[in-house]
């Protein structure tokens, strides 16, 4: 069996401690697990629930 991730994501790279790195990879993380499910123009219910089109322009941030 292969693996499809990089040695970058396996590696701490400059961070001392794993648990830093996956703080600081977050934001795009969430980003890039959402793009796909939300767009300027539909939100999947199924997603965020049945409320998020309600929900979701009140957010300021995540």
């Amino acid at each position: 069996m292969r693996s499809a991730l990089s040695p970058d994501a396996v590696e701490r790279g400059s961070y001392p401690h794993f648990m830093l790195k996956e703080i600081h990879e977050q934001p795009r993380a969430v980003s890039e697990s959402l793009e796909q499910r939300i767009t300027r123009e539909h939100v999947l219910a199924a997603t965020l629930g049945p409320e998020a089109t309600n929900v979701l322009p009140h957010v300021q941030a995540v």
